[in-house]
């Protein structure tokens, strides 16, 4: 199975760098790609480059669709959970500060909608 994923990683990092060369960096795919390949490096324990990547997804999905929306909260609690298995307390405390703010703006975003 491990090498089954390490070969999925490859192509999904060889197919990311040929759709960032046409469509650029800030899409959907961009940032699907880069959530996918944090899984499969999450797997082989490989936590600075899962870290990495799910960062990477969530500046994109940021800029495409606000701090508030569904996916970032997604990326956002992988990332708080990557970071308890590696014990990086440090960078916990400062997505929990990321994610509140997020929060906030969701929950402005929402009631604006709403009333």
């Amino acid at each position: 199975m491990a090498g089954e994923q390490a070969k999925a990683l490859q192509r999904f990092a060889s197919g990311l760098e040929i759709l960032e060369s046409i469509e650029g960096r800030t899409t959907f795919y961009s940032a699907n790609t880069s959530f996918t390949m944090a899984k499969i490096h999450f797997s082989f324990k490989e936590y600075l480059r899962t870290i990495n990547l799910y960062e990477r997804s969530l500046d994109i999905y940021s800029q495409l669709l606000g701090n508030g929306h569904p996916y970032c909260f997604r990326v956002f609690a992988n990332l708080v959970y990557v970071c308890f298995e590696s014990k990086n307390t440090e960078k916990a405390v400062q997505l929990a500060d990321r994610l509140s703010i997020a929060t906030r703006e969701a929950v402005f975003v929402f009631n604006s909608i709403l009333y």
